[in-house]
Order: C-alpha cells, then sequence, then structure tokens
C-alpha cells in the first residue's frame, strides 16, 4: 500500500496530466481551480453565460452525483435564467470532477451527447461549447462541491469525469428560456 505521501504526489500528477489534456485540447475557456481550495464560494459574473445572482431569488437546485461508473442528475431540464446552485457529490471510489458548459447556438444537448460517444468517454467537451467559470473542480472520495451562479437563455450541458483512468460521462442537458 503506497505511503499517503506517494498518494498524494500520484493524485497531482493524474490532475496535472488531466489538466494538460484540457489545455492541450482547446475551445475551453474555463477557469481551472486547485482542488485544495473552499469549494462554497460563489464565483463572479463573466460577460458569456453566467449573471449576477440576486439576493431575492432563491437559486434552483441542481443536484449531480458520481459513484464511479455513472453520473446522476436530479433537477429540472428546463428553467427560466437566474440564479442555479449546481451541487456535485463524488461517491465515486477516487478523485472525480464536473464541469458544466454553454451550448453555442445552433447546435443542441443531443449534439454533445453524440460528441461525447459510448461512455466513458476520453474526449474534451466540443469548440463549440464553452466552459462556465467556477462549477469545475476536482475533489475527493466522499466529498462535495456547490457552485452559485446565474444563467442567461441558452443550452447547458454538464458531465462527471473521472480522473484515473480518465472517464467522462454526460450528466445533463438544461434548456434556459424565458
Amino acid at each position: 500500500m503506497p505511503t499517503p505521501t506517494r498518494s498524494v504526489v500520484w493524485a497531482h500528477a493524474v490532475l496535472a496530466l488531466f489538466l494538460l489534456l484540457l489545455t492541450a485540447c482547446g475551445g475551453g475557456e474555463g477557469v481551472v481551480e486547485d482542488p485544495e481550495t473552499p469549494t462554497t464560494s460563489p464565483q463572479p459574473p463573466t460577460t458569456e453565460a453566467t449573471t449576477t445572482t440576486t439576493d431575492s431569488v432563491e437559486p434552483v437546485p441542481l443536484r449531480l452525483a458520481f459513484d464511479g461508473e455513472n453520473c446522476t442528475y436530479e433537477g429540472p431540464a428546463e428553467l427560466t435564467p437566474g440564479p442555479i446552485e449546481l451541487t456535485f457529490l463524488n461517491d465515486g471510489g477516487g478523485f472525480a470532477a464536473v464541469n458544466l458548459v454553454s451550448i453555442d447556438e445552433g447546435y443542441t444537448i443531443q449534439d454533445v451527447i453524440d460528441d461525447l460517444g459510448p461512455e466513458p468517454s476520453t474526449g474534451h467537451h466540443p469548440p463549440w461549447t464553452r466552459e462556465i467559470p467556477g462549477p469545475w473542480r476536482v475533489i475527493g472520495t466522499g466529498e462535495s462541491h456547490s457552485w452559485e451562479g446565474g444563467l442567461q437563455s441558452g443550452l447547458y450541458a454538464a458531465v462527471c469525469a473521472r480522473m484515473s483512468p480518465l472517464g467522462v460521462w454526460f450528466g445533463f442537458g438544461l434548456t434556459v428560456e424565458g
């Protein structure tokens, strides 16, 4: 059994490799955050897909759970623009991550599923999607990550990713209209 120090070094090496793969694929404009940072701080709005949340409107809860082989979503498939709270739970037996992307006009949620291919995939999100800054976070087994932000009208998709061996599962698609 490896010592805790070796496990930490190995986990960081796997994370570095995964981040290198994400960077090499291009197309994303997301923020990759350190998995050691607190997981409950809200992220600032961007001009692309998120908006400022308001204190007077409760965020819509979206829950994504990963068990190591399946990505399970609890929440609506359609909602109006406004605040959401995305909670990711990792019960997968290793490091895992969540990612939320906006889908460019002219593409559909089914296009994302088709591009992902058979699960688990090892691909990066397509170039016609944009990472939403904030949700991306690598967490350990038994940990959770919550992100609160706002969504404007459009299509969105989320995935669960296992870090080692690398695998990506489709989590959910969202239609935001209003």
